[in-house]
């Protein structure tokens, strides 16, 4: 399999929440400027987001066809490319087709970037049909549950995607580190601490099974001011 360089590139509080009181703190005010410079510098042609996070940025939950059905079938339905030319793509993973989109583009920090959804065979004809009216591209990466590997694939070949960025929940972040797809783990921690006992935190297991810790190694750190710190690390 080929894959694109793929980098986790997260903003965070010094107990590692991605969400939660401490966004809005004066004291992240300087973190939040310089990780989406970052994020910008990094040139991927591609963000991954998980659904949690998607729901931020999309219209709500696909509630079903106004009308009418599809033929087409899922476990037979080939990944279906809208368009393979886009400077950049916004990556929604969504294993069991529930998000409504606004067509098949979105427009994020002022980029307008093209959508693939990512499926499992899970979801439904309807949704399918759905999607490809609406002209956002899809394709599967695994039978039930997200494939990392299969995903990165396909983004290299269906796509020409040679850098992606990975950004989230934390639950997506194990997904893709557990699975040996990430290249770096870029952080940028503010000064401050949130203490939410319930929120989204940098790497969250899928399971409460505990399995092995994964070690990163320390590429460089960079203090950008205010108490604010950029840690790099190789996977």
């Amino acid at each position: 399999m080929t894959r694109p360089y793929t980098i986790c590139h997260l903003f965070c509080s010094l107990d590692g929440k991605i969400s939660g009181p401490f966004m809005s703190s004066p004291a992240s005010a300087t973190g939040l400027a310089a990780y989406g410079q970052l994020a910008s510098d990094f040139h991927c042609q591609a963000t991954v987001y998980g659904t949690t996070t998607m729901l931020d940025f999309c219209p709500g939950l696909y509630k079903g066809p106004a009308a009418g059905s599809s033929d087409i079938d899922p476990n037979v339905a080939e990944d279906f490319v809208a368009d393979a030319t886009a400077e950049s793509y916004i990556v929604s993973l969504d294993r069991h087709g529930r998000l409504e989109y606004p067509g098949p583009t979105m427009t994020r920090r002022g980029k307008t970037s093209h959508l693939i959804a990512v499926l499992t065979r899970r979801v439904s004809a309807d949704y399918l049909a759905y999607l490809r009216r609406t002209g956002v591209s899809y394709v599967f990466a695994g039978e039930s549950d997200i494939d990392c590997a299969v995903l990165l694939d396909k983004l290299s070949r269906l796509f020409g995607i040679e850098r992606a960025l990975v950004a989230g929940g934390g639950r997506i972040d194990w997904s893709f580190l557990e699975a040996g797809c990430l290249d770096e783990v870029s952080l940028v921690v503010a000064p401050v601490v949130d203490g939410t006992p319930d929120a989204a935190t940098v790497f969250e297991r899928m399971n409460a099974s505990v399995g092995a810790a994964v070690p990163l190694k320390l590429a460089s750190t960079e203090d950008l001011g205010e108490g604010t710190l950029w840690l790099r690390y190789h996977a």
